[in-house]
């Protein structure tokens, strides 16, 4: 209704609501789903399920030996996107329930969500004739800085623990980063657009 829209636009308010702080913290949440993408993945490779799936003779019997080879590699190249998103809809979806049960008033800022509640709100206000410009606005520049938080706060967590991880000072973080924003200003249009891979044919 329009008074649930009014608060939903109300609450992507980047500097007079907590959806910045909202947003740093679903960037750590994202991370967290990476991280938890990555165990999955290994674990099961350690397992070996392809293999067990592949090989399994009641599996063989019932679905064929095609299917089951079939299965394992997809489960392979699969389990760890399916890892990821299970458990970002798990830590998305309990945030909020874990800060009501401390009394907290906790919530997330997620990209995908943001602009999608930002979308039906102004178009139920805009049905109306009850919408107002500027603070649309602000919801709308909100988003933007949820985007960007999102994606900096996990990419910086995750090019931490890979740094440690190569036993890299963290430091040499930002000669990256700015190594990155100049390849990035130079050719923005690599890092959205997915180009012809390269082949060397000359000596």
């Amino acid at each position: 209704d329009v008074e649930y829209a009014k608060k939903i636009i109300d609450s992507l308010h980047p500097f007079l609501s907590f959806t910045l702080p909202f947003a740093i913290m679903t960037g750590v949440l994202l991370w967290l789903s990476s991280i938890f993408a990555g165990w999955i993945e290994n674990w099961f490779v350690y397992r070996r399920f392809p293999e067990a799936i592949a090989n399994n003779r009641r599996l063989n019997k019932y679905f064929g030996k095609r299917i089951c080879n079939f299965m394992g590699r997809w489960l392979s190249s699969s389990v760890s996107g399916i890892g990821g998103n299970v458990s970002i809809g798990f830590l998305l979806a309990f945030l909020p329930v874990f800060g009501h049960f401390f009394g907290i008033a906790l919530d997330v800022r997620h990209i995908t969500i943001s602009s999608g509640s930002l979308t039906l709100a102004a178009t139920a206000l805009y049905s109306t004739q009850q919408i107002e410009g500027n603070k649309l606005f602000m919801a709308a520049f909100g988003v933007i800085l949820i985007g960007l938080l999102n994606v900096f706060v996990s990419l910086i967590l995750a090019l931490s623990l890979a740094m440690k991880a190569r036993n890299i000072k963290l430091r040499w973080m930002w000669v990256l980063l700015k190594a990155v924003s100049v390849r990035f200003k130079k050719s923005p249009k690599e890092f959205f657009i997915i180009g012809k891979s390269r082949t060397s044919h000359g000596p």
